[in-house]
């Protein structure tokens, strides 16, 4: 395998400050393991799904990644005890479009759907990070009817 490498994670070495990371990206400085694992999702064009324990800086590498490759902020999803993998992709307003419909407004569909952060990405022009956080509070069967939505 050649040497390879899009994502760098080499933060700009200074000492850490206290800062939120997600506000100083560029100081955030992985293992070599989280930079080969970038790089590999990158190159196969895959999502990258990392989990561990609270503050080990899952959420930190969304941010460095998305400022060192200049892909904007990353696009987060923040999981609820009620959240279903659709959420993921958009969400539908039903109770207002029906509401318009019934008062004779705009009843255009789209102006009662939400793009969330993975149909936000699907829909950009340009490779964005989407950051699903707190995955742990999701119910048993978001992850892997998140997985097979993705796939």
């Amino acid at each position: 395998m050649s040497d390879f490498q899009v994502y760098k994670g080499s933060g700009l070495l200074k000492p850490f400050d206290g800062e939120d990371l997600t506000k100083q990206p560029q100081d955030y400085i992985p293992s070599k393991g989280l930079v080969n694992a970038v790089n590999v999702a990158i190159s196969l064009g895959q999502p990258l799904l990392l989990t561990g324990e609270p503050g080990t800086g899952k959420s930190h590498l969304a941010y460095s990644v998305a400022h060192e490759l200049e892909m904007g902020d990353p696009l987060i999803f923040r999981t609820k005890t009620t959240s279903v993998s659709r959420d993921l992709f958009y969400v539908y307003d039903a109770l207002s479009h029906f509401r318009a419909v019934q008062a004779d407004k705009n009843a255009n569909i789209n102006s009662y759907i939400r793009m969330g952060p993975l149909g936000q990405a699907i829909r950009s022009n340009e490779r964005r990070v989407v950051l699903i956080d707190e995955i742990d509070k999701a119910p048993r069967d978001l992850p892997n009817d998140m997985l097979n939505e993705i796939e």
